[in-house]
C-alpha cells in the first residue's frame, strides 16, 4: 500500500526528511540487526541530501529513534563510519515502532546556507 507521505520536502532553504525507516520493497532490511539496519537509513539520508542538491556537512539536526536504547552503542559506531564532523546536534530516544523488525528510524532537517560556512558548531 503506497503511503500518503513524501521523503522530504523543502521549506525555503530549509529541507526537512521524514522518518528514514531501513524498509526496502515493502520489506523490513535486516530484521533484528541494528548496525544493518543503520547503514541503510544513513545510506538513504546521504541519497535524499545528494538528490536534492546537498550533502551531509548540510545537515542541522538528526533525531533519531531506537528500539532498544542499549543499541546505542552500535548505532553510534555506524554514524560515526557514515558521516563524518563537525556533526550536527543529534537527539537519540528509544522508542516502539508498529513495523515489526525495525530496529531504527531517522528524521533530519538540513539547510542549503550550511553550504556556505554557517554549519559552525554552536559554542556556549
Amino acid at each position: 500500500m503506497k503511503l500518503p507521505i513524501t521523503p522530504c520536502r523543502w521549506g525555503g532553504d530549509t529541507l526537512y526528511i521524514g522518518g528514514i525507516a531501513p524498509i526496502a520493497n515493502d520489506r523490513v532490511i535486516a530484521s533484528g540487526d541494528t548496525e544493518r539496519q543503520a547503514q541503510h537509513v544513513l545510506a538513504e539520508l546521504k541519497a535524499l541530501l545528494a538528490a536534492n542538491g546537498l550533502t551531509e556537512q548540510c545537515l542541522v539536526m538528526v533525531n533519531v529513534y531506537l528500539r532498544d536504547i542499549d543499541d546505542f552503542t552500535g548505532f553510534n559506531k555506524i554514524y560515526s563510519q557514515q558521516l563524518s564532523g563537525p556533526y550536527p546536534p543529534r537527539k537519540v530516544c528509544q522508542t516502539d515502532f508498529s513495523r515489526q523488525g525495525v530496529m531504527v528510524e531517522l528524521t533530519a532537517i538540513a539547510g542549503r546556507e550550511a553550504t556556505e560556512g554557517r554549519a559552525a558548531p554552536c559554542i556556549l
